[in-house]
């Protein structure tokens, strides 16, 4: 009995301890699950933190939270669903995730920065989204499961009210996740 209970052990352990990985040819039975968001109010009230922070080590690991990954270019490849080059640019153009985030990263850390000049960051807070959000799916992209909606953010700090877009937002694998650039004013 003991040698079996160490075998099952054994066995769990190694099964948690395995690495799920991509090959282009190859599919695993272990599946990437995506970082991200489970809700875009949470999303947005995340970004408000990171803003006020103005850290870019803060603000590196809040777009790569944002941004789609490998559970998020897996669940897309498996689904054949392609929206905004996504997942195919991670075959054919391997860098052009890292440079997405890079781009999002210096124009929000640089929008910290401004704002920082123009209000106090440390009174910076969401309010609400500008309207109601209109969810609709990819249907169209061969992704019906998947929503996407562009909302504006709302945040205000003492009397300044600011408007704010974190691109175009897309739930994909159960996940929050911005497939474009911001609009940040």
């Amino acid at each position: 009995m003991k040698k079996l209970n160490f075998l099952v052990l054994v066995v769990l352990v190694s099964c948690s301890n395995m690495k799920s990985h991509t090959n282009k040819n190859l599919n695993t039975f272990i599946v990437d699950q995506s970082k991200g968001y489970d809700s875009i109010e949470e999303l947005y009230r995340a970004s408000i933190e990171v803003i006020k922070s103005k850290d870019s080590v803060r603000i590196n690991n809040f777009i790569d939270e944002l941004m789609p990954d490998r559970g998020t270019i897996r669940f897309m490849s498996k689904r054949k669903c392609e929206y905004r080059g996504i997942p195919n640019y991670e075959i054919y153009r391997p860098n052009y995730l890292d440079s997405l985030k890079a781009a999002n990263s210096k124009a929000l850390f640089s929008y910290s920065h401004r704002l920082d000049k123009r209000l106090k960051l440390e009174d910076l807070r969401f309010e609400k989204f500008e309207r109601d959000i209109a969810y609709e799916t990819l249907g169209y992209y061969g992704c019906p499961e998947v929503l996407v909606c562009e909302p504006f953010g709302v945040c205000s700090s003492n009397s300044v009210i600011i408007r704010f877009q974190l691109g175009e937002l897309l739930k994909v694998n159960n996940k929050w996740k911005s497939f474009t650039d911001f609009k940040l004013r």
